[in-house]
């Protein structure tokens, strides 16, 4: 047999049909562009960060991000800094370990930050304020009208002042901040605050839980950093939160109330908030860890609870209901006034 029969005998080659060459083809291209697009897109978050930084420096604010990194290919923008530090014109510094900024290149309007401790933080002529903790995770949700949503988890914090032991330290489990504009009233602001195990101190102290939501009328634009014209109209300009509930719980013994607190001029909180004590014999346990160590304020709301309250029952435990009064900078139960109040400006 020759080679030329040979070869005529042999199997010709097959080339893959069009088709596959073609979705190798488009997925080439479509891998390409994105690759440049997101290193495209990077290289101008990177511009904007610089550009923002100079902005905040001529404006008296210095901004501190060492070691920058971009990272988050391919579906994700991933900003990241080495002690990252802040200082306002004022002289206010701020400081953490480390801080993380993701965003999905499909999403760019929710942020997640997360920060790692140790923080540091001080005003001019005040000792340093530090604080340590397992996890820190922020989730901002933005519009084009700036942030409309912030949800803010921390575990296990702990704050404490070297410079200043007496002032000794505050610990808690986790804690958790949430805002957002009302679905139903826009214009509004929400806000939600939880904690549990709080101590201030006594280690011996089982821990006190509380939660907190309200509403602020007006507020909302306050997220992305708007102050609204009629921010307080419904209450005649007097700052004022309306406390939807308020609960404090240490042990088997708890604290609730709620209602319409307000600001007014002369610095002192005002309202009548109608409280319900279970327990009532252990709510200085309840309130101790919220207040410095020695304050007279829990052992007099206390007394004054169970002098002056309407006696009764909550799921079965003793229970006393009264009405807490806020006015001219003197908290009252009944007749009976419990504690001066210090200003809040």
């Amino acid at each position: 047999m020759t080679s030329d029969q040979s070869s005529a005998g042999a199997p010709a080659s097959k080339r893959p049909p069009r088709k596959y060459v073609l979705l190798a083809t488009a997925v080439a291209v479509v891998i390409g562009g994105w690759s440049a697009a997101w290193f495209g897109g990077r290289s101008y978050l990177d511009g904007e960060i610089t550009r923002m930084m100079d902005v905040a420096m001529a404006n008296g604010v210095e901004v501190a991000c060492l070691e920058r990194k971009i990272g988050g290919f391919p579906f994700r923008f991933e900003v990241s800094c080495k002690d990252f530090a802040f200082r306002d014109p004022l002289g206010g510094f701020f400081s953490v370990s480390d801080l993380r900024a993701v965003a999905l290149v499909y999403n760019p309007m929710h942020l997640i930050v997360e920060a790692d401790s140790p923080m540091a933080a001080f005003r001019p002529d005040s000792p340093i304020q530090e604080a340590s903790w397992t996890s820190f995770r922020a989730s901002l949700r933005y519009s084009t009208a700036g942030v409309t949503r912030l949800d803010a988890v921390l575990q296990e914090p702990r704050f404490f002042s070297s410079e200043n032991p007496t002032q000794g330290e505050v610990v808690m489990k986790k804690a958790e901040l949430h805002l957002r504009a009302d679905p139903e009233r826009p214009a509004n602001l929400d806000l939600a605050l939880s904690f549990a195990g709080l101590k201030t101190g006594d280690p011996d102290h089982p821990g006190t839980d509380g939660a907190f939501v309200g509403e602020v009328a007006g507020a909302a634009p306050l997220l992305g950093g708007t102050v609204p014209l009629d921010l307080f109209a419904s209450t005649q300009g007097v700052p004022a939160v309306t406390i939807d509930s308020l609960s404090l719980t240490s042990g088997t013994s708890g604290l609730s109330t709620s209602g319409l607190l307000k600001l007014p001029s002369d610095g002192f909180l005002t309202g009548e908030l109608p409280l319900t004590a279970i327990e009532p014999g252990q709510i200085r346990q309840v309130l101790a860890p919220l207040f410095p160590v020695g304050s007279p304020f829990p052992e007099a709301l206390q007394g004054a609870l169970v002098s002056f309250g309407k006696p009764g029952e909550k799921d079965g435990r003793p229970a006393i209901d009264a009405t807490l009064s806020l006015a001219g900078g003197t908290a009252r139960i009944g007749i009976l006034p419990i504690a001066q109040m210090q200003s809040v400006y």
